[in-house]
C-alpha cells in the first residue's frame, strides 16, 4: 500500500509503485484544478509512459535514473523523426514530444518533493540533450534574444536583484520583480503583450498576468493569446526560482 502522507513521515513502508504514485499525483492535483483538464491530460500521458516503462521491467521509482529518462527522450525523438519522414504509425510533432516530456517532468518533480526520487531526472543534462530540438515555431517564440544577449541580461538582473536584496531585504521588490519578468520572457514562449498591462488596451485579459495565472507546481502561466483564448505556456525550471523569490518578497494579499 502506498504511504498516504510520506512527507516528513518516519514510516518504514515501501514507496509506492509508479502506478500508485500516479494515483497520488492526480489526487493531489484534484485539490487545485477545478476544470480537470490538466488531470485528464496528465493521466493519459503518464499512463502511456508507465506502460512504456513496464515493457522494460521498470515499475518503481527506485528503478528510475537519468539514463532511463534519456532512453525515453530518445524514444520521443524517434517518433518525431517518424512524423517528419511521413511514416504512417507512431509519429508525433516536436511540440507534442515536448508536451509529453514536460508532463513527465512535472510528475517526477512532484515525486522528488515527496521523497520517492532523489531528484527530477527529467531535468538532467543527459535526458534533455536526448530530446529532439524544439520546432522552429517554438524556438522563435521562446528566444527573444540571442543566447549571448539572454545570458547578459539574465546576469545583469540577477546581480541587480542579489545586490538589492542584500542591501534592502524585503524592500527590494522592484529589482526582484524585474528579474522575475526577465526570467519569464527568457524561459517561456510568451510575448510581452501577453503579460504586461497597457493603459491603452482595455480588452478583457489584457490587464497583465496576476498570481492566479501562475502555477509554479505545474510550471505553467495562463495568458490570453493572439486568438483571444486563454492558453497555457510552459514555465521552464530555470525561471522558477526568480518567480518564487519575487512572490515571497512582494507577499501579495491575494492571487488577484
Amino acid at each position: 500500500m502506498p504511504n498516504p502522507n510520506p512527507q516528513g513521515s518516519t514510516t518504514t513502508e515501501d514507496p509506492p509503485t509508479l502506478q500508485e504514485g500516479l494515483t497520488q499525483f492526480l489526487e493531489a492535483k484534484a485539490k487545485g484544478d477545478d476544470s480537470g483538464n490538466y488531470r485528464r491530460n496528465a493521466k493519459r500521458v503518464i499512463t502511456r509512459w508507465i506502460n512504456w516503462l513496464e515493457q522494460r521491467d521498470i515499475e518503481s521509482f527506485e528503478q528510475l535514473d537519468e539514463t532511463v529518462l534519456a532512453h525515453y527522450a530518445e524514444h520521443l525523438r524517434r517518433r518525431v523523426a517518424a512524423n517528419e519522414a511521413e511514416a504512417t504509425d507512431g509519429g508525433i510533432a516536436r511540440s507534442t514530444a515536448w508536451t509529453y516530456y514536460n508532463t513527465i517532468s512535472a510528475f517526477l518533480r512532484w515525486a522528488s518533493k515527496w521523497g520517492y526520487l532523489q531528484e527530477n531526472y527529467a531535468r538532467s543534462g543527459l535526458a534533455q540533450e536526448s530530446m529532439p530540438d524544439r520546432s522552429t515555431t517554438q524556438q522563435s517564440q521562446q528566444q527573444f534574444w540571442t543566447p549571448d544577449q539572454r545570458e547578459q541580461i539574465l546576469n545583469y538582473v540577477n546581480k541587480r536583484a542579489h545586490d538589492a536584496i542584500d542591501e534592502k531585504g524585503l524592500d527590494a521588490e522592484i529589482e526582484a520583480r524585474d528579474r522575475a519578468l526577465v526570467a519569464v520572457l527568457a524561459f517561456t514562449g510568451v510575448r510581452g503583450s501577453e503579460i504586461f498591462r497597457s493603459e491603452h488596451d482595455n480588452r478583457t485579459g489584457r490587464q497583465g498576468i496576476r498570481w492566479r495565472d501562475v502555477d509554479l507546481e505545474e510550471q505553467t502561466i495562463s495568458v490570453l493569446g493572439k486568438n483571444q483564448q486563454r492558453q497555457s505556456a510552459w514555465l521552464l525550471e530555470q525561471a522558477i526560482p526568480a518567480v518564487e523569490r519575487y512572490r515571497t518578497i512582494s507577499d501579495p494579499p491575494s492571487d488577484d
